[in-house]
């Protein structure tokens, strides 16, 4: 296995059965996170079991990855609020504002900061979306358009807030398949252009690995939504109680 980019059986399945518009071959009948009737289409948006947040982390989470070999580990941070000054005001700030509503902190969030990225001196925020295409409101539909308008709505949540702290914001969207957005197309290339100057290698090839590397994380977090248990952990099992150190000794 070279670099991670292996997939195992099932994810290749997953993948070839996505491209060519199959149903994915032995899905579970029933979903043991609702009960209700299993298709691609459920299992695709079913919050129960939280593998739709585990599997958009396994996407965030490549994605970090990529960001800390183009440039360095310290300038990328984790889920960054996109208006952090407005959980520091206070009552005499807005009086028709009692105290229990100011000591709340701004709930917005994306989910990846980059210093420096889209130019000097000036940070980034990324927010990440997994499209299904194949959704009953989206499958009549270009691909092309359905993951454009999911742009719009992210900058429509994001970017007015972004821009007021000095920041910049770039979607992520891509779909199920690996089809990526326009924006998320040219973060992608951006970064491929980063590595390509660092490692001193042909920007072409390694645009070809940074795609690939996020193809494959977006395949796996499709399989993992597909095929994976919606029982929590915690119902079928315990965490360990371990010994503190006097005890051990």
């Amino acid at each position: 296995m070279v670099n991670d980019t292996l997939l195992s059986a099932l994810e290749f399945r997953t993948l070839v059965s996505l491209l060519t518009g199959l149903i994915p071959p032995d899905l579970p009948q029933l979903c043991d996170g609702c009960g209700a009737a299993n298709d691609k289409n459920h299992a695709l948006k079913c919050n129960n079991g939280g593998l739709m947040i585990s599997s958009h982390d396994g996407v965030n989470v490549e994605l970090q990855s990529q960001a800390r070999l183009a440039q360095k580990a310290s300038d990328v941070y984790d889920e960054p609020r996109t208006q952090p000054g407005r959980a520091a005001r206070t009552p005499m700030d807005n009086p028709s504002q009692d105290e229990s509503q100011a000591a709340t902190p701004h709930e917005r969030k994306g989910d990846t900061l980059i210093r420096d990225f889209w130019r000097n001196g000036r940070d980034c925020i990324i927010d990440v979306r997994m499209v299904n295409c194949d959704a009953d409101s989206y499958w009549q539909k270009d691909h092309q358009k359905v993951l454009a308008r999911c742009e719009r709505d992210k900058k429509r949540k994001h970017l007015a807030d972004c821009l007021e702290q000095r920041r910049d914001f770039t979607p992520f969207v891509a779909s199920r398949e690996a089809i990526f957005a326009k924006e998320a197309e040219t973060l992608l290339k951006c970064l491929a252009a980063k590595l390509s100057r660092k490692w001193k290698r042909h920007y072409s090839e390694i645009c070809g690995y940074v795609k690939a590397c996020m193809g494959l994380a977006l395949i796996r977090s499709t399989t993992r939504c597909l095929y994976g248990s919606r029982i929590p952990a915690c119902l079928i099992s315990r965490q360990p109680e371990w010994c503190n150190k006097a005890e051990m000794g």
